[in-house]
């Protein structure tokens, strides 16, 4: 997402006013930078896995969400990654 912001900001100067996650997507689709599904589904994984992070600590426990109940978001996050930056881009 920081890459779309980065790339576009010239063009779209308004992607600046945000430091956010969620506004910095919703500006993104609105100055159609990336398409509204996209946005949709980047905001919805962000917002679920902070949900269960925040669950995690709240329960005392270790805020490591366990890979295998994000495992369908982290492929779809690869596939986008990969559209986007190429498969040579390595994933941090």
């Amino acid at each position: 997402m920081q890459y779309w912001v980065l790339a576009a900001a010239a063009a779209h100067p308004e992607l600046l006013d945000w430091t956010d996650n969620i506004r910095n997507l919703e500006g993104l689709v609105a100055a159609r930078v990336i398409p509204a599904v996209t946005g949709e589904f980047l905001a919805g994984t962000y917002r679920d896995f902070r949900r269960r992070v925040h669950r995690l600590t709240l329960e005392g426990r270790p805020a490591r969400v366990p890979p295998a109940e994000v495992e369908p978001a982290r492929s779809q996050l690869r596939e986008l990654w990969e559209a986007t930056l190429g498969s040579d881009a390595p994933l941090v």
